[in-house]
């Protein structure tokens, strides 16, 4: 088993009750550069982030104290001098094995490096936020809807303005406007849905009903909408974008 342990890509370690470390695999040993038969114990706190090691010490504390397992992910430094970020988890082994063995319970533990997969997660969200900002400043309207149902996913300023604050996230377009669907316009929109393919080129003149208290005059509004891409092999949820 030791020689499985140490070929994985993960740190695995064990250790009792009382927090004693028993064995950790020579990949610890690699990646912290400390030397062999080092105190693992005393020096793991050591090395992990300032502002990781609180909530680290209370969860592995309490899985420890609970016979429970733990999950969490922390920032570990290396021999290079940098923090890369871990994915930490262990489970008890059954008390009655330690029981049986005349012993104190043991937890089985492993840290995987997931930096890369964290950094490229930071990168979308930064992207994701710079595009959000770009659509919000928009003097155009910017809707998405998800779903056959077309729960509102996103929507910018300027469309928020143009309906009088009345789109909601998450709800159904056609609960927060039924004068939408008696048009025909959100039937427009689960057709984007069913056939994947832009809708563009028709005009949305208004009715009383939509349009602002005290308004005078009529205007158009032009809705070109197209299907987005996702991570999902479900229909895509489909965009539009109102210009006046």
């Amino acid at each position: 088993m030791r020689h499985v342990t140490e070929s994985l890509p993960s740190t695995s370690f064990t250790a009792d009750q009382s927090g004693q470390v028993l064995y950790i695999s020579p990949q610890w040993y690699a990646y912290t550069g400390m030397a062999p038969g080092a105190d693992i114990t005393a020096a793991w706190p050591q090395l992990i982030h300032p502002d990781d090691l609180p909530a680290v010490a209370e969860q592995y504390g309490a899985a420890l104290a609970g016979g429970g397992p733990w999950r969490y992910e922390f920032r570990l430094h290396g021999a290079d001098g940098q923090y890369r970020w871990f994915a930490s988890q262990g489970v008890p082994e059954p008390l009655a094995d330690a029981e049986a063995a005349g012993r104190p319970r043991q937890w089985f533990g492993s840290n995987l490096d997931v930096d890369d997969l964290k950094r490229a997660q930071q990168q979308l969200e930064e992207k994701d936020q710079l595009l959000t900002s770009i659509l919000s400043s928009l003097p155009a309207s910017v809707v998405t809807f998800e779903g056959e149902g077309l729960r509102y996913g996103f929507f910018n300023d300027t469309f928020q303005r143009r309906v009088q604050g009345r789109a909601m996230l998450g709800r159904p377009a056609g609960e927060v406007f039924p004068e939408a669907e008696a048009q025909g316009f959100l039937a427009s929109l689960r057709g984007v849905l069913r056939t994947g393919e832009p809708y563009r080129g028709r005009r949305y003149p208004p009715r009383p009903a939509t349009r602002a208290r005290g308004s005078r005059g009529t205007c158009t509004w032009t809705w070109p909408t197209c299907p987005c891409a996702t991570a999902s092999s479900r229909p895509t949820p489909s965009s539009a974008s109102p210009l006046t």
